[in-house]
C-alpha cells in the first residue's frame, strides 16, 4: 500500500514539473512572438508613414507609388497577424501556468498526506 501511495505522489510531482517546463517553454515562445510582433508593428508604422509622406508630396499617382502603398498595407496586416499569434501564445502560457500551479498544489497535498500516513517513508528525506 505504501508503495502505491508513494508512486501516486511521485507521479503528481512529475506531472507538476512537466507542466512547469511546458509553461516555461510556452512563455518563452510568447515573449519571442511578442518581441517580433513589436518589431513588425514598428516597421509597418514606419513604412506607412513613408507612404503617407510620399502621397502628400505627389503630383500624380504611379504604379510604383501604388505598389509602395500595397506593401505598407501588407506589412500592417502581417504585423497584426503576428500580434494575434503572440496573444494566443500568451494565453496558452497563462493556461499552462495555471495548470502547473494546480498540479503543484495537488502534489504538495498528496505528499503531505503520504507523510502523515507513512511517517517513515523515503519521501520524508
Amino acid at each position: 500500500m505504501s508503495s502505491e501511495c508513494r508512486d501516486d505522489v511521485l507521479t503528481a510531482v512529475s506531472r507538476a514539473e512537466q507542466l512547469w517546463a511546458d509553461a516555461l517553454d510556452a512563455r518563452e515562445t510568447a515573449n519571442a512572438l511578442s518581441d517580433r510582433a513589436e518589431e513588425e508593428a514598428e516597421a509597418a508604422m514606419e513604412l506607412t508613414e513613408n507612404v503617407a509622406a510620399l502621397y502628400k508630396s505627389m503630383k500624380s499617382i504611379s504604379l510604383e507609388k501604388i505598389a509602395k502603398a500595397d506593401a505598407a498595407t501588407t506589412s500592417s496586416i502581417d504585423a497584426n497577424g503576428m500580434v494575434g499569434r503572440a496573444l494566443e501564445a500568451c494565453q496558452k502560457a497563462d493556461l499552462l501556468e495555471l495548470q502547473a500551479e494546480e498540479a503543484l498544489l495537488l502534489s504538495e497535498e498528496k505528499l503531505t498526506q503520504h507523510l502523515l500516513d507513512f511517517p517513515d517513508s523515503s519521501l520524508a528525506e
